[in-house]
């Protein structure tokens, strides 16, 4: 899957921040469950990103990233990317 992924401490609030970033040419429609350390937890994002454009997952969209949290990138036509933060 054409994507770079990171993690930075939050500016704002408590945990951390996802970023993810298409590195094609073209507009990419990824999925991106969230799923909390214990398995209680989940939210699923479903954002269009542009060539070359970076989105980011954090408390202010309902999702304060935290260590251990899992997290599954999905796009049609791409293996999975899977991740244990």
């Amino acid at each position: 899957m054409p994507v770079a992924w990171g993690t930075r401490p939050a500016l704002l609030g408590s945990g951390y921040v996802l970023q993810i970033k298409n590195t094609s040419g073209a507009v990419l429609r990824i999925a991106v469950k969230m799923s909390d350390a214990g398995g209680t937890k989940s939210k699923t994002f479903g954002p269009l990103i542009d060539p070359g454009q970076t989105v980011e997952i954090n408390y202010s969209n309902g999702w304060p990233v935290a260590p251990g949290d899992h997290t599954e990138i999905t796009s049609d036509g791409f293996d999975p990317i899977t991740i244990k933060l």
